[in-house]
């Protein structure tokens, strides 16, 4: 309908991705302060190293640069994808921490059990049907039929 006033989803991606670069790149540096303090730089050329690095610099560092290059361009799309990648080095950092680095010279490592992975799984998807069923049946991302428009 006319003179309906509709939020701006572009424009809050935007603000969001310069955002998460406002948070990503101190998090970079206290985690990079964190092997300087330690002086752990020897660990950095091992197996657990190389991965630590991946995720330093593909799913911190660079997802922070995208984000700043795409609130710069108004990129609205490399924004998106840009969060995507984040929640990708999200899901690696709990990884490391949670099954890599736990333990890590132990002489048995730990394999999560089918049953773990089951529960994980299904709390995940009641999570995302969750929302969906909020999202769909309240004025979430469209007005209510029996309100109208926000004025």
């Amino acid at each position: 309908t006319a003179g309906e006033k509709k939020p701006d989803f572009d424009k809050l991606t935007l603000g969001l991705g310069r955002v998460a670069a406002l948070v990503l790149f101190p998090y970079f540096c206290l985690k990079a302060i964190g092997v300087m303090h330690e002086n752990a730089w020897g660990l950095l050329n091992t197996p657990l190293g190389h991965w630590f690095m991946l995720e330093m610099l593909g799913f911190i560092l660079l997802p922070c640069l995208l984000y700043l290059w795409g609130a710069r361009t108004a990129n609205v799309n490399l924004v998106r994808f840009t969060a995507v990648l984040t929640v990708a080095g999200i899901i690696v950092n709990r990884l490391n921490i949670s099954i890599v680095a736990f333990n890590w010279n132990a002489a048995e490592r730990y394999v999560p059990m089918w049953t773990e992975w089951a529960v994980t799984i299904s709390i995940i998807t009641l999570g995302v049907l969750t929302f969906r069923w909020i999202v769909n049946r309240m004025p979430v991302l469209h007005d209510h039929p029996e309100y109208g428009p926000e004025n």
